[in-house]
């Protein structure tokens, strides 16, 4: 359902109408050219936000025939030019003929009050916000943000908005921009955060369609969330379409989130991490249900994406370039990573340029249930791939390593203490695989090699080879009745049959002696066989009643 917006006193002119006769058919879409004459007042609509934002307008000078007009678009050209997408005849109203140019008023109709959303637009007569770039606009934002805590909407028309303390932004509370090339917060304190998301209990904050810059140097973080210090969760934040950058630390941080969702969002050139997610490892209060998409990490000075203590969340489709570590992921349990890239992560500030590292957590709880799935690095300059900090069940599954830089040392390191699955990869620089770990194609043999007792009902190998290579392994096989392997005794040239349901019309059946008995000694063989229930030995030797031994193998 879309969300109705309603500033208060906002009013323009219609100077031109696109799209058919001035007066169409009710349901009619057209483009209207608006003359804002109080442009700081109209609230944002835009369909392609989810929800969706809209208001209505009207033109009072119609009478009784007013018409009430749905604005599902309104995009800023310059000046106090607006382009609005229109649907004429909402509500069941008629459309009318306005003249050539006519006045509409944003009204709040009967039809639409049941999505009505409290907006506030900070360059209202009301807040006084300029969004010149010099003036600084802190106080007045910082009221209009006041002023709808618990539920509505912070509007910022295109403008770059001064700021010298943290806004500080609780429970219920929108912050919307015109679009992260329209609407800028500037932080120019080198101490202060750009925005501080707070309070005993913080839930439903969004933040969209903006973007946030610092001066470069301090310790002010872009976008802080946390709630009571982190005894309580921040529940169901949503960043959208934000850009946040060059800020002294980090670009966001957040503690403890959890059921949120952030979507083309960038953190780039900041003095920090670009992203600091993470749970509380003291005492294993973790961050969970947390979902990534389309998310950048971009030259900060520390790791791209450090996620530390979360449980059950997913990065798709997200990106590291250029950052001391590509992703970090400590003391995470049931965190999948699809489809991510790291390009061209470099040595700086002590961190090694390590592309995607799984450890344990500043607590020293180790990863768990972690997989990569199609993953990418480009130019790797150390290790492409980590895991390590006794981290167990990790699934690694068709990585690839491209173009790897002069300094590269691996493209998988497994450390002792971890258990590894890596299934499909595709490297250049060597593997150095320790602990525990199983291969299923290696992407240049196509070998499967297994650590510790596998227990496979049907195992099917193709175009490689069983490869036990550790000293003091081998092949283990179940005896029983049925089994592929047992013992039987000779009696001479007569035939002993060995019932044995797992015998084919085309099992190769192998025989050798294991202690020999009377008689003299002769050769075993097959003699005869009944598939799916029995075969038959004999011996060479008259009265040979050696033990054999027997192996069924079937044809590949």
């Amino acid at each position: 359902m879309p969300f109705e917006q309603f500033g208060n006193v906002a009013y323009g002119t219609v100077t031109s109408i696109g799209g058919g006769s001035p007066t169409p058919s009710a349901g009619t879409v057209q483009t209207w050219t608006v003359t804002a004459t109080s442009p700081d007042a109209f609230s944002a609509a835009n369909n392609t936000l989810t929800p969706p934002t809209q208001f209505h307008v009207s033109d009072p000078a119609t009478g009784a025939s007013t018409e009430s007009v749905l604005v599902t678009n309104a995009t800023f050209v310059s000046g106090s030019t607006w382009t609005w997408t229109v649907t004429r005849g909402a509500e069941g109203t008629a459309p009318v003929n306005h003249g050539a140019t006519f006045t509409v008023y944003q009204v709040a109709s009967a039809g639409s009050l049941g999505n009505l959303v409290q907006a506030f637009s900070v360059r209202s007569v009301q807040y006084g916000a300029k969004g010149d770039g010099s003036t600084d606009d802190t106080a007045a934002i910082q009221a209009a943000v006041t002023a709808c805590a618990g539920a509505g909407v912070v509007y910022f028309p295109p403008g770059t908005y001064k700021l010298s303390s943290a806004l500080t932004v609780g429970t219920g509370v929108t912050l919307c921009g015109a679009g992260q090339t329209a609407t800028t917060l500037h932080q120019s304190s080198t101490t202060a955060n750009a925005i501080t998301i707070g309070g005993t209990t913080v839930a439903n904050v969004q933040i969209r369609d903006l973007t946030i810059t610092g001066p470069s140097s301090g310790s002010g973080v872009g976008i802080s969330a946390s709630a009571n210090a982190g005894a309580n969760p921040v529940v169901q934040l949503v960043i959208r379409n934000v850009t946040v950058s060059n800020m002294g630390s980090h670009g966001i941080s957040l503690l403890v989130p959890i059921v949120s969702t952030f979507d083309n969002v960038v953190s780039n050139f900041n003095g920090g991490r670009g992203w600091y997610v993470t749970g509380v490892p003291s005492t294993g209060i973790p961050g969970t249900s947390l979902s990534f998409t389309a998310c950048y990490a971009n030259t900060n000075a520390l790791d791209g994406w450090y996620l530390q203590t979360l449980t059950y969340c997913s990065l798709n489709g997200c990106a590291s370039d250029t950052n001391g570590t590509g992703y970090v992921l400590a003391g995470c349990q049931g965190v999948v990573l699809n489809g991510c890239g790291a390009e061209s992560t470099v040595a700086k500030n002590s961190l090694t340029g390590n592309s995607f590292t799984i450890t344990s957590d500043s607590s020293s709880n180790p990863s768990s249930g972690v997989t990569l799935n199609g993953c990418y690095t480009l130019v790797n300059n150390a290790i492409a791939f980590w895991v390590t900090g006794s981290s167990v069940n990790i699934t690694l599954i068709g990585l690839r390593e491209n173009s790897p830089g002069g300094s590269a040392t691996s493209s998988i390191t497994t450390a002792t203490g971890t258990v590894t699955t890596l299934i499909g990869y595709q490297v250049t620089t060597a593997t150095s695989l320790g602990g525990t770990y199983n291969v299923l194609n290696d992407g240049t043999t196509g070998q499967f090699s297994a650590a510790g007792t596998s227990y496979l009902g049907v195992t099917n190998l193709y175009g490689g080879n069983l490869d036990v290579a550790t000293v003091g392994f081998g092949l283990k096989v179940a005896e029983g009745s049925g089994a592929k392997q047992g013992t039987a005794t000779l009696n001479g040239t007569t035939a002993v049959v060995v019932s044995n349901t797992s015998v084919t019309a085309t099992s190769r059946i192998f025989l050798t002696i294991q202690a020999p008995g009377g008689g003299t000694t002769g050769s075993p063989y097959v003699s005869a066989r009944t598939a799916g229930t029995s075969f038959s030995i004999k011996s060479t030797g008259a009265g040979d009643t050696s033990t054999v031994a027997y192996e069924i193998f079937e044809v590949g």
